[in-house]
């Protein structure tokens, strides 16, 4: 938590979306190539600068100087960006570009992401998302962080803050929000205060699942949802039903 250059390294590396950019030429790279070829041209940044940026985040989190991103030539194949194979070694482990997609995947987990919320992106949705946040004011991470202290009555600078990940304060304040929403508005949905139109539960136990969420959770409905729930579709079935 309290170390953001490292973050900012995590976001640099892992959070490029590859999937839809619908050019075989990309959709084909492993994840590996396309940061350390094809980002570097969108974004106009140095390749070398993106290679230090890998170095040095798995230099922090792995606690070590033995990192080294190495670049090998296989003069047998034709095609230019086949022939390169990559591999990062660390205290003489070499990871190679399938091993990366793992890793990869492992350390966006541990922080609260995944491939899947990465490689969902649309830049149309992306857009609308980016809309609704400005409408309804969306909260910042700051915002989580000194509620989520206040609300828990621990100091910002405490060491119990700074030494969490990312994943444990996300899923820590998603639970902290569902308790109060318990606290608050089971007692008004027991006593018939508030109802729901479809006959589900409002209120969810502060004990529930949190499972992970899609990128555009909050703009999109499940067709089933929509179909059963949205008043049009309800009215249409009931003339069908007469």
């Amino acid at each position: 938590m309290s170390d953001f250059l490292t973050e900012k390294l995590f976001y640099k590396i892992f959070g490029y979306p590859k999937e839809y950019i619908k050019e075989k030429e990309i959709i084909k790279l492993s994840y590996l190539k396309y940061i350390l070829y094809y980002v570097p041209l969108a974004t106009k940044e140095d390749s070398l600068v993106v290679q230090n940026n890998i170095e040095n985040f798995f230099k922090k989190i792995c606690k070590t100087d033995k990192v080294s991103l190495e670049i090998q030539k296989l003069d047998f194949i034709k095609n230019e960006i086949d022939s390169i194979l990559l591999s990062i070694k660390i205290n003489n482990v070499s990871f190679y570009e399938e091993d990366f997609n793992v890793l990869r995947e492992i350390i966006l987990r541990q922080n609260g992401s995944s491939i899947r919320y990465i490689e969902d992106f649309d830049p149309s949705l992306e857009e609308k998302l980016n809309w609704i946040n400005r409408k309804i004011d969306g909260v910042t991470f700051e915002d989580q962080l000194l509620t989520f202290c206040a609300l828990s009555r621990i100091p910002v600078c405490d060491d119990s803050i700074k030494n969490i990940t990312i994943y444990q304060f996300k899923k820590s304040f998603q639970r902290l929000a569902l308790l109060l929403d318990y606290e608050n508005l089971f007692p008004l949905e027991i006593s018939g205060q508030i109802k729901s139109k479809t006959g589900k539960e409002i209120v969810k136990h502060y004990m529930s699942h949190i499972g992970q969420e899609g990128r555009y959770d909050s703009i999109l409905i499940s067709k089933d949802d929509f179909m059963n729930n949205h008043p049009l579709m309800k009215e249409n079935n009931l003339k069908n039903e007469k």
